[in-house]
């Protein structure tokens, strides 16, 4: 029995490796163009790029995260601790967060946009 089981796995090992097509030849499909490397001076023209824009697309996604925990929690403390308990700190703490990462996506939007 353990000497069919591995031939049937071996069968279906050999069939995937041989049976579909292998686009080796041509790895670029649907007419994409090679990957060009830039320097740093070229890559500073590229919208997107730059120090402000990925400073502050980071904290502003890592403070947007923030303010989901802190909404998620608070709503849920909120409901069992009633309205003076824990949950009310949490969603203010949701708040602020959501505040400072809408700051932070505008400067990143805007730092991104005009490529400063």
């Amino acid at each position: 029995m353990r000497a069919l089981l591995k031939l049937a796995a071996l069968v279906v090992v050999a069939f995937l490796a041989f049976g579909t097509p292998s686009y080796a030849n041509n790895p670029l499909i649907g007419g994409s163009s090679h990957p060009t490397v830039l320097s740093d001076k070229e890559l500073d023209g590229v919208k997107g790029s730059g120090y402000y824009a990925q400073y502050y697309g980071y904290y502003g996604y890592l403070y947007s995260y923030y303010a989901y925990y802190y909404g998620y929690y608070g709503y849920y403390y909120a409901y069992y601790d009633g309205p003076n308990g824990t949950g009310t700190s949490y969603l203010y703490n949701a708040y602020s967060y959501a505040s400072s990462a809408s700051t932070y996506l505008y400067y990143a939007y805007y730092y991104a946009y005009y490529g400063e």
